[in-house]
């Protein structure tokens, strides 16, 4: 999800839609710890370039 910058995903079922999930439902504040240092970063690596 990270990869693709997706935020949600469809949930499918014998090639039938059946929800949706998001990376917060995925991972909780484990993801969002993830998320917020890989930004991190970036954002450093943006300025040291």
């Amino acid at each position: 999800m990270y990869g693709g910058k997706f935020r949600h995903v469809p949930v499918v079922e014998d090639g039938r839609p059946v929800g949706i999930l998001s990376a917060r439902d995925a991972l909780g504040p484990e993801l969002e710890a993830f998320v917020f240092e890989l930004l991190r970063q970036e954002q450093v690596e943006n300025i040291l370039a």
